[in-house]
């Protein structure tokens, strides 16, 4: 069991340290696989506690997106939906096809402890000035991917981080990004 952890650790820091500048845009399926073991050590932690499930079809697994694009949101998910939860907490990571036939759909969805309007409203307010919500750095992650996808994407991205959450049900965050990766050549 350590020496897995051990490997696991190994991977997640070799994707995090990574500097080539060629590896600033990645695969999906590379996000996914770290965000896989982010969730095994996140399971160290919080035991059967934190259940995950993992949706990526094969027809999306090459898409090119910026590095960290899709983790954030996940950390936050375990952080503020699994630890502040009793019992139980599954963290969702979907990946699919969107409304419009040229673009996917990423979506992040915890059962957790949710958000209250108010808060919420807060949040997207925060997020959207580019700021913090709080001295505590909450909102951070949030602001951090929001930038990113109007960065890396600017005129192709179209909804933006979309946030949807409801008291003791649970938080979804989702964005949509061109099936050929928005990367300009």
């Amino acid at each position: 069991e350590l020496a897995e952890l051990v490997v696991t650790m190994s991977n997640l820091f070799r994707y995090t340290i990574s500097r080539s500048s060629e590896e600033e845009w990645v695969r999906i399926k590379d996000e996914i696989e770290h965000i896989e073991d982010y969730m095994e050590i996140m399971k160290m932690r919080f035991g059967e506690q934190l259940k995950w499930h993992i949706k990526l079809p094969q027809a999306f697994e090459e898409v090119r997106i910026p590095k960290f694009l899709i983790q954030p949101l996940v950390e936050n998910a375990v952080l503020h939906g699994a630890e502040n939860k009793l019992g139980q907490c599954t963290v969702d990571v979907i990946v699919e096809q969107a409304e419009e036939n040229n673009r996917i759909r990423v979506s992040v969805r915890d059962d957790g402890i949710g958000i209250n309007a108010s808060k919420l409203k807060s949040i997207k307010e925060s997020m959207e000035k580019g700021g913090i919500t709080s001295a505590a750095g909450k909102g951070m992650a949030l602001s951090n991917v929001y930038k990113r996808l109007a960065l890396y994407y600017q005129d192709r991205q179209q909804k933006g981080l979309i946030m949807e959450s409801s008291e003791n049900k649970g938080t979804l965050i989702s964005f949509e990004i061109p099936k050929d990766g928005g990367m300009s050549e």
